[in-house]
């Protein structure tokens, strides 16, 4: 679609000779699908019965849709994460259809990497022409009631385009712990660090 503002109110306009709805000083066209290079004809009448001393000829060139893309910041690879603990981040999404959704989902974590979603939140978005969105973002283990000992969290980006498919991040691996089991593995890997020290 493409919309078009002029400085007066307008009675009527059409694109390419055919009359189109007018709303105060603007006019749009129907969904355009482009699929080559196209001229698209505007003209106008305003309220004093003024029009232009030509239409104004609007060229629509076609570029293939580029997938979204992500960008974690503060976000750690590993961590151990207490059940009472939250994480604080930010979220970068770029597209040239415009970013729709910005989320974050978590699996269950299997030989091979992520497995099954057991989970996800929606961050954010924008509209069609918002082709980048930054969000600051939280992630609680108790927000979100996850009973597993651990997981692999993506964020991840939905553009505009009716058949585009949801883009991800690469996973982030947390051990969940509670407060008591954290202690347990402090220790531990302290006594291990003290153990290295020894052997060195």
């Amino acid at each position: 679609t493409l919309d078009a503002e002029v400085s007066r109110e307008l009675t009527e306009a059409d694109v390419n000779g055919l009359p189109v709805v007018v709303q105060g000083a603007s006019f749009s066209t129907k969904r355009l699908v482009v699929t080559e290079d196209v001229e698209v004809r505007l003209s106008w009448r305003d309220r004093f019965g003024l029009s232009p001393e030509k239409p104004l000829d609007v060229q629509l060139m076609a570029i293939e849709d580029q997938m979204p893309t992500l960008l974690c910041e503060n976000l750690p690879l590993r961590k151990v994460l207490l059940t009472s603990e939250v994480l604080a981040f930010q979220v970068r999404a770029y597209d040239d259809y415009g970013v729709k959704h910005v989320g974050l989902q978590w699996f269950e974590v299997t030989e091979d990497g992520p497995g099954e979603s057991i989970g996800e939140t929606l961050l954010g978005g924008g509209g069609p022409y918002a082709e980048s969105v930054a969000l600051d973002a939280t992630f609680s283990v108790a927000e979100h009631d996850i009973d597993r000992d651990l997981i692999a969290l993506r964020a991840f980006v939905e553009d505009h385009q009716p058949e585009a498919t949801r883009q991800y991040s690469s996973p982030s691996y947390f051990q969940i712990l509670e407060n008591s089991e954290h202690a347990v593995w402090l220790n531990s890997e302290l006594t291990r660090w003290h153990q290295m020290s020894l052997d060195v």
